[in-house]
């Protein structure tokens, strides 16, 4: 199955990708829901903005699946604090993690139950504008936001800042869970991977951002990731990021041990896709993901 949060309502959806069918969980309007992360408990995070600009963060739990002409279940959500700057549920969707700017400058990076209890301190950053992944329950990895120049990225440890990857433009850094693997893109559309800590990096022969990636469940080491078919201009993550740019992505399978590239799927002229936000299943079956160009939800079905 796969579950979603309608943009404009608010309202938790579950599609089955076998026979198409779509069922409404949720009957809580919440108007303008700009991100949204679902947790395997049901735990729904719903994120927008107020009338007065503030980021507003909200939780609650759908786990009822509606019975044919039964009434829709109402979403209660509890409030998390305003203007969280980056937030990531737990694989469980017990837990979140994120990242809340101090008024005297820089972030702190929270750990809380979902719904906000139990709220504990993990580390103090000294500037804002990092992306959060969180792979596994004790590791946290924070890399800079693209601002113009070099960016690092670190592994927090007891409360500190380890250095994971350092000095490099455009860095995102994709982890994979309950792994040592890593892959990362940087400088213009350079995709990098490390199989684990200790081992040297290899450059892989796509040209693509590492946030168009998912890694694939099992032992072997494949990520699936959208590769742009023309390559955009240098310095084009700062137009992505602002939507001043889009790409037209094509699918590529890819061995991260031996290197090796394969073409998944090709659009045809009528479709184009610039991919965000790419997930496969834990039985490696499909991979969903978003179109940025329009925000539409999209299936795309891995051949074996």
């Amino acid at each position: 199955m796969v579950r979603f949060v309608e943009r404009g309502t608010g309202y938790v959806i579950e599609a089955n990708p076998r026979n198409g069918a779509i069922v409404r969980f949720t009957n809580t309007l919440v108007p303008r829901v700009y991100e949204a992360q679902i947790g395997r408990n049901g735990v729904v995070i719903l994120r927008g903005v107020s009338d007065t600009g503030a980021v507003m963060t909200s939780a609650g739990q759908a786990t009822t699946t509606p019975v044919e002409n039964e009434e829709l279940s109402p979403l209660i959500l509890s409030a998390l604090p305003q203007n969280i700057q980056e937030i990531a549920l737990s694989a469980s969707g017990e837990d979140v993690l994120y990242l809340l700017p101090l008024e005297t400058g820089g972030a702190s990076v929270v750990r809380s139950d979902w719904n906000g209890g139990k709220a504990k301190n993990l580390a103090t950053l000294g500037i804002l504008g990092w992306q959060m992944r969180w792979p596994s329950a004790n590791r946290i990895i924070l890399a800079q936001n693209y601002g113009g120049g070099a960016s690092s990225a670190y592994e927090i440890r007891n409360g500190s800042l380890e250095p994971l990857l350092r000095n490099m433009n455009n860095l995102v850094v994709l982890p994979r869970a309950e792994s040592s693997a890593l892959l990362y893109s940087s400088g213009n559309f350079t995709l990098s991977a490390r199989v684990n800590e200790s081992a040297n990096t290899v450059t892989l022969p796509l040209r693509t951002t590492a946030d168009k990636c998912a890694w694939a469940p099992g032992t072997e080491l494949v990520a699936y990731c959208a590769v742009p078919q023309t390559l955009p201009e240098i310095d084009a993550s700062g137009k992505r990021l602002r939507g001043e740019a889009y790409t037209a992505d094509t699918w590529w399978k890819v061995d991260v041990h031996t290197g090796r590239a394969e073409l998944l799927y090709a659009p045809d002229g009528s479709s184009q896709l610039d991919v965000e936000t790419p997930s496969v299943d834990e039985d490696g079956e499909y991979i969903a993901f978003i179109n940025r160009r329009d925000k539409s939800l999209w299936l795309l079905r891995i051949a074996e």
